[in-house]
C-alpha cells in the first residue's frame, strides 16, 4: 500500500515537475513511444519491469546484507538516469535518495522473506500507480 505513494507523489507534484502535457509526448516521441505502442508500453512497465528489475536488483545483486548496499545505490541512480528527461535537475537529487533507500527496503524484504514475490507486487503497484497518475493528469 504504501508503495502506492509514488502515483500520488507524482500526480501532486506535478506542477512541480513542470512539464507540459506536449512536453510529456515530445519526450515519449524521443523513446519512440507512440500512441499505437503507449498500450504495449504501459503494459510492460507495469508488468514485465517490476519482474526484471526485482530479479536483477535484489536477487542478482543482492548482497545478503541488511545494511546500505552499492546495488541499492546503482538502483537509485540508474533510475534517476532514466528519469531525468521527464523531472528538473533540481529533483533527480531527492529522487536518488527515495529511490536508494526504497531499493534498500526491498532487498532487506527479500532477504526477510527469502523470496522476491512481495518485492515484484509492491513495485508492481508502484509502478502501476504512476501510471493511474499519468493517466490522471492527460485527462485533467
Amino acid at each position: 500500500v504504501i508503495f502506492s505513494v509514488n502515483g500520488l507523489l507524482f500526480y501532486f507534484l506535478w506542477d512541480k515537475i513542470q512539464l507540459s502535457v506536449g512536453d510529456l509526448s515530445g519526450k515519449l516521441a524521443i523513446l519512440k513511444i507512440s500512441d499505437k505502442s503507449l498500450k504495449i508500453f504501459i503494459l510492460y512497465y507495469c508488468i514485465v519491469t517490476p519482474v526484471l528489475e526485482e530479479f536483477f536488483w535484489r536477487e542478482y545483486l543482492n548482497s545478503g546484507s541488511y545494511s546500505l548496499s552499492i546495488s541499492d545505490i546503482f538502483f537509485g541512480g540508474y533510475h534517476v538516469i532514466v528519469l531525468i528527461i521527464f523531472i528538473d535537475f533540481y529533483l533527480s537529487i531527492p529522487t536518488f535518495i527515495t529511490l536508494t533507500i526504497v531499493a534498500w527496503i526491498w532487498r532487506r524484504t527479500a532477504i526477510k522473506l527469502n523470496g522476491l514475490s512481495v518485492c515484484i507486487v509492491s513495485h508492481l503497484i508502484a509502478d502501476v500507480s504512476t501510471m493511474i497518475a499519468l493517466f490522471c493528469i492527460l485527462v485533467k
